[in-house]
């Protein structure tokens, strides 16, 4: 069961004795999934495969089909 809000931050780990499933803290779930998403180290440069676009102005659609746009880091 996954505790939702701030408000229920902490119980889980205080109901998890009581309470006959798995309890997950919301919170406590999304600072673990950001402290390992930024501990991610990329194994090497990539560029990235062209995007069909439709309704961009020319510029974005130019640089999104040439393949050469990168993510921000």
């Amino acid at each position: 069961m996954i505790l939702g809000g701030i408000v229920l931050t902490g119980f889980a780990g205080r109901l998890g004795t009581v309470v006959p499933v798995p309890l997950l803290d919301g919170l406590e779930c999304a600072v673990r999934l950001a402290e390992t998403l930024a501990g991610i180290v990329p194994t090497r440069d990539r560029e990235t495969a062209p995007v069909e676009t439709t309704g961009l102005s020319p510029a974005l659609s130019s640089l999104l089909s040439s393949g050469s746009a990168r993510g921000a880091h």
